[in-house]
């Protein structure tokens, strides 16, 4: 029997009607403030639509456009000053920045409360640790709020995590496991047998690599839950594909499609964390 879809539209839907409905309630505007660095199509495209959605459910939003060729300390003066303003609440920096700038300072020159995102080490580090009242970084709330969709309880579960970076792997690893699964992490680079048969064995499967289709049929375990996060644009044909083969669904037993799976839910989760961050500050 083929995977249940988990439809992102929908659920994100439902997450931005109901902050829509908080922020009318509240009487308080939430602020976020967007960086975006160099002329990436991409990043322009997912900064457009995190303005059109911010506009729809009624938070504040602003962007600040920096060259490739801009020095670095400039759009570090320029987060600094968004730290200091009471009516933004929150501060995004699009990822990835260009060569030659340094992802971890830039983040780092963020205060932490207004990470939006939740890239900050402060917050990663939190996260890990199961600590403090920072919001979730928005793709790790995207992520269980896809898996809580199936219903299927996470306790006594295997899940392994395939991705190209600790920051991502670590925090998702750690919510994993404090919702009683065995996790495993495993780097993109590694293809050996051990890796392969944690992939087979994985209850829930949760894949970011960036490369397209690279996990088919043959590679996961039957009633598996796989959460695509992967997408890269077919040059040719301009497909959105994910890194999990469409055919995976004849033996998955629950599949995020790409596109319309992860991505909606992230960009709900943004405006859900600008939200609280906005809370949050009126609180302190």
């Amino acid at each position: 029997m083929p995977a249940q879809l988990i439809d992102g539209r929908a659920i994100a839907q439902s997450i931005r009607d109901d902050v829509k409905k908080k922020i009318a309630a509240s009487g308080v505007i939430p602020g976020l403030a967007v960086v975006l660095v160099g002329p990436n199509p991409a990043s322009h495209m997912y900064v457009e639509l995190k303005e059109r959605a911010c506009q729809d459910v009624g938070i504040h939003f602003e962007k600040y456009l920096f060259t490739e060729t801009e020095p670095q300390e400039r759009v570090i003066t320029r987060i600094q000053e968004l730290n200091t303003r009471h009516d933004i609440h929150a501060i995004l920096v699009q990822l990835p920045l260009p060569s030659g700038f340094d992802e971890d300072a830039v983040i780092r020159a963020m205060d932490h409360r207004k990470d939006v995102d939740g890239f900050h080490p402060a917050n990663i580090a939190a996260v890990i640790q199961g600590g403090g009242r920072h919001p979730l970084p928005v793709l790790i709330k995207a992520i269980m709020r896809l898996i809580e969709e199936t219903r299927v309880p996470l306790a006594g579960k295997s899940a392994t995590i395939l991705g190209n970076s600790d920051v991502f792997m670590k925090p998702l690893g750690a919510v994993l496991t404090r919702a009683g699964a065995a996790v495993d992490e495993i780097l993109r680079s590694a293809q050996d047998d051990d890796a392969l048969k944690k992939i087979k064995n994985a209850d829930v499967l949760v894949v970011a690599v960036g490369k397209p289709w690279m996990i088919t049929p043959a590679m996961v375990k039957q009633d598996a839950i796989v959460i695509d996060i992967g997408t890269t644009r077919d040059s040719a044909t301009g497909q959105l594909r994910g890194d999990v083969h469409p055919d995976v669904a004849q033996v998955a037993g629950w599949l995020t499609p790409v596109p319309g799976g992860v991505g909606p839910v992230t960009v709900a989760m943004l405006l859900e964390n600008t939200t609280l961050l906005a809370e949050h500050s009126h609180r302190a």
